[in-house]
């Protein structure tokens, strides 16, 4: 290759290395599927070292930038012992738009910090294995307690992002089995478009595959559904092609319908699915 064109080449990757974060900054999917990574692997390093006892190597996390890893460190760290009247206050930061690592967190951190320092209990003698299912199990759970809250719409749809970008990194036998952490938060409307049958509880692969992308193409129409504890797809604003934020400050919801309408299992009294 000459001089010139090779020169040229290099300067087209320079140039792709700086603008993929700006072309990809409004693009949900990717975002999420980015985050998951980082919280996956953190998520796992944390899940070890407190199966493992090595509580000191833990403490690090709690001032990690990513609210969920500084919630999972204090979920983990409480099943090794950290006492009830610690860690609260961090909780309390650990949280979607939470106020971060301030000098209130910053307080409680040094105070679990000596909890570690005091503890006599010596680490396992040796490796726990570690999977990816263990920690989409705590992420999920995680998920779960704030969505059964009620988040904002984008809020909650982080959530589901989240579980949905974790699962789809696990290996072919775990993806079997988080099957059914994802239908915790899409419930039966996924399944019943998808004509994967009710009365199976465990998926096969390729049905989680298609439960994860079904999440991505209908992400920007779905709503919190409160007796749910979940997400569901509003149907009227799919068929509008426009984002469920946008077609209900237009078009709001009826009475009984939307977050008002019955939950998986009941008369929703609208066919194809929850409206």
């Amino acid at each position: 290759m000459s001089p010139l064109p090779a020169r040229r080449v290099a300067l087209f990757f320079s140039l792709l290395a700086v603008l993929s974060p700006v072309l990809s900054a409004d693009d949900p999917c990717e975002a999420a599927a980015a985050r998951a990574g980082r919280v996956l692997s953190a998520v796992k390093r944390i899940y070890q070292e407190t199966e493992e006892l090595r509580v000191e190597e833990t403490l690090a996390s709690l001032r990690d930038e990513d609210w969920l890893v500084r919630r999972y460190a204090i979920v983990r760290l409480r099943a090794t012992g950290l006492p009830a009247d610690l860690g609260d206050a961090l909780l309390g930061h650990a949280v979607p738009g939470g106020p971060g690592i301030d000098e209130e967190a910053e307080r409680e951190i040094e105070r679990i910090e000596a909890w570690a320092k005091e503890r006599d209990e010596e680490p396992a003698p040796g490796p726990v294995p570690t999977t990816d299912l263990d920690a989409a199990i705590g992420v999920s759970g995680i998920a779960r307690e704030f969505l059964s809250r009620g988040l904002p719409g984008e809020e909650a749809r982080l959530m589901v992002d989240l579980t949905v970008a974790l699962v789809e990194r696990m290996g072919e036998e775990d993806r079997r089995l988080a099957g059914q952490i994802l239908e915790t938060s899409l419930g039966r409307q996924a399944r019943g478009e998808l004509d994967v049958p009710p009365e199976r509880k465990i998926l096969e692969a390729a049905e989680v595959a298609l439960l994860c992308d079904w999440w991505w193409k209908n992400r920007s129409y779905a709503y919190h559904h409160p007796r749910a504890r979940g997400l569901r797809v509003d149907l009227a604003a799919r068929e509008a092609g426009q984002p469920t934020d946008d077609y209900r400050r237009e078009h709001p919801w009826g009475a009984g319908e939307g977050p008002d309408g019955p939950a998986d299992g009941e008369d929703s009294g609208a066919a194809g699915g929850i409206r």
